[in-house]
């Protein structure tokens, strides 16, 4: 179904992840593979490429759903995509696009939003 969302929308949602327990056990193996290229590096770099590619299978065939939501998919929707997510791509809100980059700021960067305003400086 999500697939089907995604082409009637023409762009990727990425809602999907992969179980918990595969992205543990993959990161467990990419760090121990790490710690192997020290000792025998055949065996690291085959610990790698098999961690690096098991973590690509799993994002590709994630099926646990990220979103509880759709007020949830569409703060997603407009925050990843926005121009893709308007019914006229050609245009843009002011006003959306402030609170999109203050959420943004503040989700990624951990910063409080009471000090995001027009004034603050970036650097």
């Amino acid at each position: 179904m999500v697939k089907k969302l995604e082409v009637h929308l023409g762009f990727k949602l990425h809602i999907l992840r992969p179980p918990y327990w595969a992205s543990v056990t993959l990161a467990i193996l990419l760090v121990t593979s790490c710690a192997a290229l020290f000792f025998n590096w055949q065996i690291g770099l085959a610990g790698l490429v098999f961690s690096n590619a098991g973590f690509w299978f799993a994002k590709k065939f994630g099926n646990i759903l990220n979103l509880q939501t759709v007020g949830q998919l569409a703060k997603k929707m407009t925050r990843e995509s926005y121009f893709k997510s308007r019914r006229n791509p050609n245009t843009f809100n002011k006003s959306e696009i402030e609170k999109i980059l203050v959420d943004l700021f503040s989700n990624d960067l951990g910063i409080d939003k009471s000090k995001l305003t027009r004034e603050a400086k970036l650097s």
